[in-house]
């Protein structure tokens, strides 16, 4: 769409952090690849070369460096590079990401890493339906205090019938001021369709 099109030509896409690269964590780093104006520009996983994996299927691995500090990931951003670390709270408060991304179906790694985020600033996608159904409504209240996005996907499989929604960009001038990109992922077997919504600022 014309809103991501001008962040690509601007060299500002949106960068997200995706923890956990498997199924699902893994796919929509597939699609983001495709998708210019936004990327997944730090992925957090455990196992790194599963991550490395992802990233060299959907022709990124030359790209990539292993990032071990907060440091690490934004000398790798601002140079151009995709971070992939095994510390997913790293990737969590990093200031050189807008959005966050829930994928590990632990909920006590979940709701921790969305408390990481919306404390840093961030938004937060819940993929995590496990830690949604146990803390969700606590983080929500704690993202609208923090004024950061909280939303779910509605189905945790690619595939499934369902709908992302709120998917944020910080400025990079003054973290108080955000300015959100809100798309819309709507979920198309066996992929997932990216598309812009509208562009407002909080």
């Amino acid at each position: 769409t014309h809103l991501l099109a001008e962040r690509q030509a601007s060299g500002n896409p949106i960068r997200c952090a995706v923890i956990g690269a498997g199924k699902f964590g893994g796919g929509l780093i597939v699609q983001l690849a495709q998708c210019p104006g936004i990327e997944a520009a730090v992925v957090a996983d455990i196992d790194t070369e599963r991550a490395r994996a992802v990233f060299a299927s959907c022709g990124l691995g030359e790209r990539v460096v292993m990032a071990d500090s907060a440091a690490a990931i934004v000398d790798a951003i601002s140079a151009g590079r995709l971070a992939i670390t095994a510390d997913p709270l790293l990737a969590a408060a990093s200031d050189a990401v807008d959005v966050i991304v829930d994928a590990t179906g632990v909920p006590e790694a979940g709701a921790l890493h969305a408390v990481t985020a919306i404390d840093a600033g961030h938004h937060i996608v819940m993929v995590n339906v496990e830690a949604d159904v146990t803390v969700g409504a606590a983080l929500r209240r704690r993202a609208d205090a923090a004024g950061v996005v909280y939303t779910l996907v509605d189905g945790d499989q690619p595939g499934s019938g369902s709908a992302v929604s709120a998917a944020p960009s910080r400025s990079s001038t003054n973290n108080k001021d955000i300015a959100v990109d809100r798309f819309m992922m709507v979920s198309k077997f066996p992929m997932w369709e990216l598309k812009v919504d509208r562009e407002c600022s909080m």
